[in-house]
């Protein structure tokens, strides 16, 4: 029973649920649970009057051990009204999604399907903001406008991935406001054409980021071979030490535009040579660049003079991903030489001894290629 000698304290979050979890719990039951603090755990509760704790009480009148304890009257009420709460705000909640949903549908049918399917809190949250805005007719100056708009904080949510993962149109983030233009380097004798005129980018040191949400994009060289390099120091060092060789840096792992233009690239004859980390990361891109263009050759730069690394987790998600290409008809090789090597080589030492004996030269044997 509740003690009036001792004031309720107050009572931890998680001792509050799980007291609150069962109708009544055993004695033994708290002591697994709780070990020592098992007797101080309860008091607390005891005083902040949200159970009952039993004991035995022997023929003398003497109080026993603790035997059990069940919610108060009081505390079992609290929860019911809580619960029957959140039921009724959920019910609500889901109403108003469907409503959101329906008001959606003729227009804008996967929104509308993106909205009924989400699970998560931040993916609900992020769509029914977007519906909302798509309804109203209000677009945004970006993401971070959009996020700061809808939950006061420019970083609150990746609200683009959040969408795009959601199979959002990149249509609607469009017309949101919220599609930024993914990009590309390009450096060297290259010349890019829109629907509004051409740019030649040899007088200009490169890499020069590109958007490549423009209409009607192409590139073209009329140079016969031209370098892929992940990396943005080593693209800046062979665009300063070779003006006129053309120049590709992917920043990394790369989208369906840039492929894009390699593709481009690649369809007019024009020799494609990738150098990129041997590592899992590189593994992945140089894949990629084959996809684009299937004739490229891709160079293995842990088969160039380096200095060796801490090997990767033999079970971490390195060795895992690799693994899982080693077999693969484009780029299994690689992953394969990576795996033998067992730990990752970055592009950097190589790079520039690779363009000056493989790109300009020609190529030799000093590496592994497809």
């Amino acid at each position: 029973m509740h003690d009036p000698n001792h004031p309720a304290g107050p009572v931890v979050e998680a001792d509050r649920l799980f007291a609150l979890g069962a109708g009544r719990r055993r004695w033994s039951t708290v002591v697994g649970r709780y070990g020592d603090e098992a007797f101080e755990v309860a008091l607390s509760l005891v005083r902040g009057r949200v159970v009952h704790l039993a004991c035995g009480v022997d023929s003398r009148g003497i109080l026993g051990g603790p035997r059990w304890w069940q919610p108060t009257e009081e505390a079992a009420v609290a929860v019911s009204t809580a619960r029957a709460r959140t039921i009724e705000s959920e019910q609500q909640r889901d109403a108003e999604r469907e409503s959101l949903a329906t008001a959606l549908a003729a227009n804008f049918p996967e929104v509308a399907s993106a909205l009924r399917s989400a699970r998560s809190p931040v993916a609900i949250a992020v769509i029914t903001a977007a519906a909302g805005d798509l309804l109203a007719g209000i677009d945004h100056a970006g993401p971070r406008a959009f996020a700061q708009a809808h939950f006061d904080g420019t970083k609150a949510h990746d609200v683009a991935a959040v969408l795009t993962a959601a199979n959002v149109p990149a249509a609607v983030l469009e017309q949101l406001g919220l599609r930024r233009g993914d990009r590309i380097g390009l450096g060297g004798p290259i010349v890019v054409t829109t629907t509004d005129g051409s740019v030649d980018l040899a007088p200009i040191r490169g890499p020069v980021a590109l958007r490549l949400d423009q209409p009607h994009l192409g590139i073209s060289t009329t140079e016969c071979t031209v370098v892929v390099i992940e990396n943005l120091q080593p693209a800046e060092v062979v665009c300063a030490r070779h003006p006129a060789l053309p120049v590709v840096y992917t920043a990394g792992q790369f989208g369906d535009d840039a492929a894009c233009l390699l593709e481009l690239l690649a369809s007019t004859g024009t020799r494609v040579v990738a150098i990129v980390d041997a590592d899992l990361g590189g593994v992945r891109i140089a894949r990629r660049v084959l996809q684009a263009a299937p004739a490229a050759e891709v160079i293995d730069v842990g088969a160039w003079p380096h200095p060796p690394r801490p090997p990767f987790d033999p079970d971490g998600p390195a060795m895992v991903g690799l693994r899982a290409l080693a077999d693969d008809p484009l780029i299994g090789w690689f992953a394969a030489s990576v795996l033998d090597r067992g730990y990752p080589v970055e592009q950097e030492l190589a790079t520039l001894d690779i363009v000056r004996h493989r790109v300009i030269r020609g190529p030799d044997h000093r590496d592994s290629s497809s």
